[in-house]
């Protein structure tokens, strides 16, 4: 008896570990490893758990020292959950990562951490053949990364058949010299793949990843009508438009891009009253009687904005844009000095009119959706991730750039200094700060002709993401406003572009923080559901088990 007893509790075990398994997944990391001074290529191990918890993400790595993956682990757990629409406030996630001393941290983990997550979330077997590098960044794009070349060759040198690589980084410089990636991998008997998004990544770790389509964005019809308010109060506002600026203006116009044309009109407009005003007979005596006229608006305006109610995402989203109007306007004010008239009065003419388009943006307090925002505390600790996740990035780009971030560093302080007195400025901040950082990051080692290609998967990962947003009846007014602005500049600005298109990949994603809708909710309840029948399955084969193993002890006396 003792002898059957010992395997019916073994087909017990298997079963419940068979369960088990289903939450538990591993995937290979490519890494850079400083050893005496130099660097080579290495493989460590990224494992996942995902438990039933409260949305807690931990991390825990083997040897201790050199890990800053921390925020990657978390940013890749956020990115996963919301490219699947699941709600994951109720699972913990926990990473652990193993390597061989001396290992390089930073984002670079990203990607691999977030293809770790999502095949865990949706059961997707992954090819355990194939590796990637790379960040993972808003709307899911894969950000480049430097050491490729060590990368590659640890990866061969460890038998896998295909790596991975940011799209747009296969030429890179070594001793004046540009190699090709791809060409490399192949002499080194591995096959080299750009990818540029995550889905287009789990593709080649599953050929049968199929991602869901998405329906067709539409504007919301308010949003137009107050932004064709606007554009025509900021167009009518200039007498003669710059020869640059207006066939741009009417072109905008006429495509119903209403953002393009404001922002044009607006530029305009700043060109003419600075001309207007150096032609004024004003004298330095007459700059503080201005002066407290402008700050008198200002402080009017701020208190009116103080007393607004955040009731819904897109009541967040119109106070950023005010605050940021305003917060300018006041640094514009600090900078006027009446000892250099010449130059107070064109700096005097632009605060004028990025407050009256502060008093514009208020209009976009018509809009309306269900989406309640939560409370005061969460919009600080929304902040500080974002801040942490700027931090990061802030950090892997120092390595790769000889120039000082100093205007990045002073944008990031100013998000800390309003985290406990307006976290919604601070959240703001921190997010277009770290868009900047991507923005750098997205184009560092990419050949000037390869960044239209960068510029276009932006723009269709924010067009998705815009659709998604919209799927939780949230007009995600900042990000339709950049994305427009961003394809309005691509013909003639892309550097520009691209920047606003990582503005429109960090606003579109608002949401991350706080409760998702239902559509996510019911998803997430049918990944906890499938677990719950796999545990239910298990369960009934290892009672069936034990009930065999009874039926053949009555038939057999000698059994035992």
């Amino acid at each position: 008896m003792q002898k059957y007893q010992k395997i019916i509790l073994l087909a017990l075990l298997l079963t419940l570990q068979t369960v088990i398994a289903q939450r538990e997944g591993s995937i290979p990391l490519l890494a850079l490893i400083e050893n005496n001074g130099a660097t080579r290529g290495g493989i460590a191990n990224l494992q996942l758990n995902i438990q039933e918890g409260n949305g807690g993400v931990f991390l825990d790595t083997f040897p201790l020292t050199k890990f800053t993956t921390q925020i990657s682990m978390r940013f890749a757990q956020q990115i996963a959950c919301q490219e699947l629409n699941l709600d994951c406030s109720n699972l913990n996630f926990f990473y652990t990562i193993k390597s061989a001393k001396g290992i390089i941290g930073g984002p670079s983990a990203g990607a691999a951490a977030t293809i770790l997550s999502a095949s865990l979330l949706k059961n997707i077997p992954l090819n355990e053949s194939v590796v990637i590098t790379g960040t993972i960044n808003s709307g899911g794009m894969i950000g480049s990364v430097g050491g490729l070349k060590e990368k590659i060759e640890a990866a061969a040198q460890k038998n896998y058949s295909k790596v991975l690589i940011p799209k747009g980084t296969k030429d890179q410089e070594e001793n004046n010299s540009t190699i090709d990636m791809i060409k490399y991998g192949q002499e080194q008997g591995i096959t080299v793949i750009e990818v540029g998004t995550l889905s287009e990544s789990l593709k080649q770790f599953n050929n049968n990843f199929e991602q869901e389509e998405m329906p067709e964005f539409y504007i919301d019809e308010q949003y137009k009508k107050i932004m064709n308010q606007v554009a025509e109060d900021l167009c009518n506002r200039v007498k003669v438009f710059p020869d640059n600026f207006k066939n741009l203006t009417m072109k905008a116009l006429d495509e119903k891009s209403y953002y393009s044309a404001a922002s044009l009109c607006f530029r305009s407009h700043i060109e003419e009253k600075q001309k207007e005003y150096s032609e004024l007979n004003i004298e330095k005596e007459h700059m503080p009687f201005l002066k407290m006229i402008l700050k008198k608006k200002i402080d009017k305006l701020d208190q009116e904005l103080s007393e607004q109610n955040t009731d819904s995402i897109t009541d967040l989203q119109t106070i950023m844009s005010v605050r940021e109007r305003i917060d300018e306007t006041k640094e514009l004010f600090n900078e006027m000095k009446e000892e250099k008239l010449e130059e107070a009065l064109k700096i005097f003419a632009f605060a004028e009119e990025r407050l009256y388009s502060a008093k514009l943006w208020t209009k976009f307090f018509e809009l309306k959706d269900s989406k309640k925002v939560l409370d005061k505390t969460n919009l600080r600790k929304s902040c500080e991730n974002k801040i942490a996740e700027s931090e990061e990035r802030l950090q892997y780009l120092r390595e790769y750039v000889p120039f000082p971030l100093t205007k990045t560093e002073n944008d990031l302080n100013k998000a800390y200094a309003q985290l406990e007195k307006d976290p919604i400025s601070c959240l703001y901040l921190a997010s277009k700060t770290k868009a900047g950082i991507n923005a750098i990051l997205s184009v560092l080692g990419i050949k000037k002709e390869r960044i239209p290609e960068i510029l276009e998967i932006k723009l269709d990962l924010v067009k998705k993401s815009l659709v998604r947003a919209q799927q939780k009846s949230v007009f995600p007014l900042i990000s339709y406003s950049y994305y427009e602005y961003a394809n309005s500049l691509k013909e003639f600005d892309e550097q520009s572009a691209i920047l606003y298109a990582e503005y429109a990949l960090e606003f579109v994603s608002l949401d991350m923080y706080f409760s998702l809708n239902r559509l996510a909710e019911k998803k997430a309840f049918t990944f906890l559901k499938f677990q719950f029948n796999s545990f239910i399955s298990g369960l009934i084969i290892g009672l069936l088990i034990f009930g065999l193993f009874l039926i053949i002890h009555k038939k057999n006396k000698n059994f035992f």
